[in-house]
This record gives structure tokens, sequence and C-alpha cells, in this order.
């Protein structure tokens, strides 16, 4: 494996490329202008580790970069997830899923983004399907910490998935751009990625509220009880959401409403408003 080159971007934010960044990339195509003012005022924040201990490979058409973990390490956000938050010693396959059944990494909303419980933080600037091993591969001949090999037949202590000390991320294709944001706490790696991402917006407050999503084929009558009895009980709710069944027939939906439980859409509208 090859160290990466490092550049300074940002205070307490490092970019390593992989051949040029490609047309398609996330920060290429919000363009987003990081807030350098606002992320120089932030306190200095050394990382965890030396940049120096991050290598990379090209395998069958397929780039693959590892960084360290210490022992206690914990890895959390990579998207919306369901399943957990600390996804140390699982595998994340960030695939966009509608409806994902498994703990595998697809969701509706995959970002290939981790925050380190060490406060650092690590994005991939990529559009492709990232695989991220949260210290779930294994390399005995490079492991400083690996756990001594164990008899399954006879060794209860016998452990499926030894301890790593790595993480490793792959993604097919040969460029790309890894970016590394300093804490120090995991707080501070959140604000730092964001200013860098061009500071995000103040979400309406209707964003932020209480959200109820009715069951997939309640009519209009019933959408409306539900209203009324949140009025009626004195608690706000800021959005009411139909799922498919509002359409006349899902998936692939209509986008034209179901004639038999939303006979009169304008009016069903009229009277929620």
């Amino acid at each position: 494996m090859q160290p990466l080159n490092w550049m300074p971007k940002a205070a307490g934010v490092w970019s390593a490329q992989l051949g040029s960044i490609e047309e398609y990339a996330p920060l290429s195509i919000s363009g987003a202008r990081p807030k350098l003012e606002a992320i120089a005022a932030m306190s200095d924040a050394p990382l965890p580790f030396h940049l120096h201990d991050v290598f990379y490979e090209q395998l069958s058409g397929k780039v693959v970069i590892r960084l360290p973990l210490t022992n206690q390490e914990k890895i959390y956000g990579l998207g919306l997830q369901f399943k957990r938050i600390n996804h140390r010693g699982r595998t994340r396959f960030l695939r966009v899923n509608s409806d994902p059944k498994q703990d595998t990494g697809e969701t509706h909303a995959p970002v290939p983004f981790y925050v380190s419980s060490l406060g650092y933080g690590v994005l991939v600037n990529t559009s492709r399907i990232v695989t991220i091993y949260c210290g779930s591969s294994v390399r005995r001949s490079q492991s400083a910490m690996h756990t001594q090999v164990r008899d399954r037949n006879t060794d209860s202590e016998w452990l499926a998935t030894p301890i790593s000390d790595c993480a490793e991320i792959v993604f097919h294709g040969t460029q790309a751009e890894l970016l590394v944001f300093a804490g120090p706490t995991p707080f501070e790696v959140v604000r730092r990625y964001n200013l860098y991402c061009g500071g995000g917006v103040l979400p309406p407050r209707w964003g932020l509220g209480l959200w109820q999503r009715l069951p997939t084929l309640y009519a209009s009558d019933r959408v409306q009880d539900v209203a009324k009895e949140y009025r009626k009980r004195g608690i706000p709710c800021d959005v009411i959401g139909l799922e498919p069944g509002w359409h006349s027939a899902s998936y692939p939906a209509t986008n034209d409403w179901s004639p038999a439980r939303f006979p009169r859409p304008q009016a069903f509208i009229d009277t929620l408003q």
C-alpha cells in the first residue's frame, strides 16, 4: 500500500486526492464554498493519528483506503442509518435503498462521512457507491493489536470478528478525494464539516417539528380525523404525511390521486388548510 499525499484545505481540514476530482462529486455539484473564517475561529485540534499512517492501493478497478483505529474507538454517522448508532465492527454498504430490510448500510440517505469518538471525521467526496469496513476487516500480518489465533473447535473465546486496528474504504474507480476533519470533540468535527461544506441552512420551523406519517391506505376522512384529534388534544403537529396510498397505484407511483381514497383532492387539501 502507498501513503496518500495530504494538503491542508482549511484550519483542521486536510485533503488527499487520487487523480483528479470527478465532475459529479458531491462538493463539486453542490457548489459549496467553505466558510474559512468561521473555521479558522474554531479552536486548534490535532488529529489523534498521523496522516502518514493512512494508505491506499488499487485492486481490480477498485480503490482501497486504510485508516488506523484504536481498540476502543467508536464510529458514528454514514447518513441515515436505522439499525444502530455505533458502527464499529460492522461493514457498511452505502447504496440508496428505499426499503432496507437488513443492517447492511443501505438506506434512504447514505453519506460516506463518519465521525470517530476520538474526535475526527472522514469524508469520501465521491458519488460512487462506497463500502466502509468500520473495523470489520482483519489483516493478521499487518495488525498491531490482533488477538491470538484461536481454535474454534475447542476455544470458547474464539471470535468470528476479531478486533481490527483499521477502517477500510472501498469503491470502484481511480479518482476520489478523501477529507479529514479535526475535532477535538465529535460535535466540533460535525461543525467543521458543516462549515467546510458551505455552512448549511437553518431548516424551517416545521422541518424541526412533529411529523405524523399515516398508514398507507388511510383515506381522506381518516386523515382529517387525525388532524382534528391533534387540535382537540392541543398537540401541535407540523406535518401530516401521506404514504403511497394517496396514489391511484404504486410502485411505480402514478402521481394521480386515488379516486377511491381521495375522491375530492382539492377539497381535502382546502379542509386541512
